[in-house]
């Protein structure tokens, strides 16, 4: 049979299966690339935690926190809500990406305090939660309070990024409240510890 013996129907159907193969092709690519999309997400973020964890120090060992001296002059008490948001504050001013959020703080023996939050991170469309937890310990140094980062991880694996500039926005807000105190006298803080969930502060001071 030659092709002026075909019906109509019959001289389409190559083209028709050629369209139809074609359209299916079509068809697979937004699931093709939607697959490598999401590899390509999962492979990132892994990459990326391995960096940041790459860059982290190891654990800090613990500061001998002086006795008070007995010349008590003013006692500065921070409950936990407010030692969280100032901690939620110190991490996003560090320059950690994404969004922090559920801080809560809670202490621990020696006056140690834990902070535990959620890190939410978008990643190629893909919104990626992990969670961290930080052991920080308040102590005196030089008339001052400050705050040493003695361990990080996150979801479980230990990291401790950025632990200097963490520091220093916690003890840069800690030192901000004594521009509250009333002028004339030099003040030195002479003990720091954990008193019924609050951070008790104890300065002396000095007629100038």
């Amino acid at each position: 049979m030659d092709m002026h013996d075909q019906t109509p129907a019959e001289q389409r159907s190559p083209s028709l299966a050629k369209i139809g193969r074609r359209l299916k092709q079509i068809e697979r690519r937004p699931l093709i690339w939607g697959v490598i999309g999401s590899v390509l997400g999962m492979v990132l973020g892994c990459v990326g935690l391995f960096l940041v964890s790459s860059l982290f120090m190891g654990d800090k060992g613990l500061v001998q926190v002086p006795a008070s001296n007995g010349n008590d002059a003013i006692i500065v008490q921070i409950s936990a809500p407010y030692l969280a948001q100032m901690v939620q504050k110190s991490i996003q001013a560090g320059g950690i990406p994404g969004d922090i959020k559920n801080v809560q703080v809670s202490f621990n023996r020696n006056s140690q305090m834990t902070v535990a939050g959620d890190n939410k991170v978008n990643i190629l469309g893909f919104d990626v939660t992990k969670h961290f937890t930080v052991l920080l310990q308040p102590f005196v140094q030089d008339c001052q309070v400050r705050v040493r980062v003695l361990h990080a991880d996150l979801d479980g694996i230990p990291t401790t990024a950025l632990v200097s500039l963490l520091e220093g926005q916690i003890d840069q807000q800690l030192q901000a409240m004594m521009s509250t105190m009333p002028k004339g006298f030099t003040y030195c803080a002479s003990n720091v510890h954990a008193e019924r969930q609050r951070l008790v502060i104890i300065y002396s001071a000095t007629p100038t």
